[in-house]
């Protein structure tokens, strides 16, 4: 099975964003900081005002919202550097092994050299070791081809996170 995909930036921006919510870490400490922050200001809006606690909800919104920014150049940063990212990407799924070529790289991939697949609503991610992994979109497969890499994935014995969708 063959796959031709493209990404843009704002693509690699969601795919990312993607993948960092994927952390139920990342989600829970988020949502505890904006809770944090709500109760500091209903805090001195109905009961008594106190600067130092109104600056510390300011401080942490604003690191908040500073943490978002850097990680939003970084990525644009990322997207125009690597000569890959961008480019038309042909990916082609057997039962023995993965090719993934684009404009200045081709790559036979083993399925016994990936240690894990994990499939989220708009991506695979195909995980190498703890850090490296590559980022196949879901956005120009047909339910058809998603199913039968599914399949292929399943009989590659691999650790597998897969939709049942």
């Amino acid at each position: 099975m063959t796959v031709k995909t493209q990404i843009t930036f704002k693509e690699y921006l969601k795919l990312n964003i993607d993948i960092l919510f994927e952390d139920i870490f990342i989600k829970l400490s988020l949502i505890f900081s904006f809770i944090f922050c709500i109760l500091i200001f209903i805090s001195n809006i109905f009961y008594q005002f106190n600067f130092q606690n109104f600056l510390i909800g300011i401080a942490i919104l604003l690191f908040l919202i500073g943490i978002h920014i850097f990680k939003y150049f970084q990525l644009k940063d990322m997207y125009r550097t690597n000569k890959n990212l961008g480019k038309e990407t042909i990916c082609t799924f057997s039962n023995e092994e993965i090719i993934i070529k684009a404009a200045t790289f081709e790559s036979i991939i083993k399925w016994e050299t990936i240690i894990q697949i994990k499939e989220l609503k708009s991506l695979f991610l195909i995980y190498y070791d703890s850090k490296t992994k590559s980022i196949i979109p879901k956005k120009d497969f047909t339910k058809e081809q998603i199913s039968e890499l599914r399949n292929i994935i399943k009989n590659s014995g691999i650790i597998a996170y897969l939709r049942k969708d």
